[in-house]
């Protein structure tokens, strides 16, 4: 099962407010918010507009004030896929192979037995 990233829509929410604001300044606006919905500042309305994502307790202030789904604005994207770690056995393999100390042939017989050893090791316990 893939994780899934929920994201806030900024752009989308920026647009919003911008309408819904319209001629209004941001201290009118967020003084409205504020009377109606609960505390805005003009620095947090400013915020928004440039598209940076508000806390959660604001975000549904915006909500409600937009009269819009807090759903509305969020998406689902796929998380990265972390790579997986690198076992001790590749590890070791890995530097055994790169060590210009070490003859490519034997640093590689060398790297063969410890990943040898260790999927034995993984079998019998």
């Amino acid at each position: 099962m893939q994780n899934m990233l929920y994201q806030v829509d900024t752009a989308l929410l920026a647009s919003l407010v911008r309408t819904k604001r319209a001629t209004q300044t941001l201290r009118e606006a967020a003084e409205e918010i504020t009377q109606t919905i609960g505390q805005v500042s003009v620095g947090t309305l400013l915020r928004v507009e440039q598209q940076r994502v508000p806390d959660l307790p604001v975000f549904l202030h915006f909500c409600n004030w937009l009269d819009v789904s807090p759903a509305r604005l969020l998406y689902c994207a796929a998380a990265p896929v972390a790579a997986p770690a690198e076992t001790t056995a590749a590890t070791v393999a890995r530097l055994l192979r790169s060590d210009r100390r070490l003859e490519p042939a034997m640093a590689n017989v060398l790297a063969i037995m410890v990943e040898a050893t260790y999927t034995h090791l993984a079998t019998h316990e």
